[in-house]
């Protein structure tokens, strides 16, 4: 385990995460929470931490094929060794070339401190997108307009996938991290590994 990197402090807090973006519950606890943080051009551009039950609650309203889909993709994609934040844990692609394009990177923490992370760029998250149903996308679409400072140019997909014609947001949800790690899920859900 590895002490908190500054890479996942809260640039709302200046620190460590303290509790919960969603139902305020202390993340210093001991309980497992996830990271997710979204950049752009270098630049954090949102960020938002789960505690595992408000993570398990927003993953109960995703479809099962979807579910089904994610984890299929993880288990056949998903690169071994992948090196943390520094490259796409599906494509390999090094963070210093795509560092001016959109990509999230997830933690997932205990406490102070990172049991595992990993980052995703924008075209394996765009490939994920594919791989959703109608449901989850509206369920995503919802989650993002609640998040501070989601941009509304956010990884637009197409005009006609939300129920309402609205931009969708991105593929950054708690990503499971390895499939021993239960926190995670679906590369990029948290889709419990079952």
């Amino acid at each position: 385990m590895d002490w908190m990197e500054e890479e996942f402090y809260s640039i709302e807090h200046d620190g460590p995460f303290q509790e919960c973006s969603r139902c305020s519950a202390s993340l210093i606890e001991g309980q497992p929470y996830q990271i997710n943080k979204a950049w752009r051009a270098g630049e954090c551009i949102f960020e938002y931490a789960f505690c595992a039950v408000c993570r398990d609650a927003l993953l109960a309203e995703f479809s099962e094929e979807s579910k089904g889909n994610l984890l299929n993709h993880q288990e056949q994609h998903m690169r071994d060794g992948s090196k943390g934040t520094e490259e796409c844990a599906f494509c390999g692609s090094g963070r210093p070339g795509i560092a001016n394009q959109d990509f999230t990177t997830t933690a997932l923490c205990e406490r102070n401190e990172v049991l595992d992370s990993l980052l995703i760029c924008f075209t394996c998250q765009a490939g994920m997108h594919e791989l959703l149903s109608q449901q989850t996308k509206d369920v995503r679409r919802r989650f993002f307009e609640e998040v501070p400072g989601v941009p509304p140019d956010w990884e637009v997909w197409k005009p006609d996938e939300s129920e309402i014609h609205q931009v969708t947001a991105p593929m950054n949800q708690p990503i499971p991290l390895r499939p021993t790690v239960p926190v995670g899920a679906l590369a990029i859900l948290g889709v419990p590994q079952g």
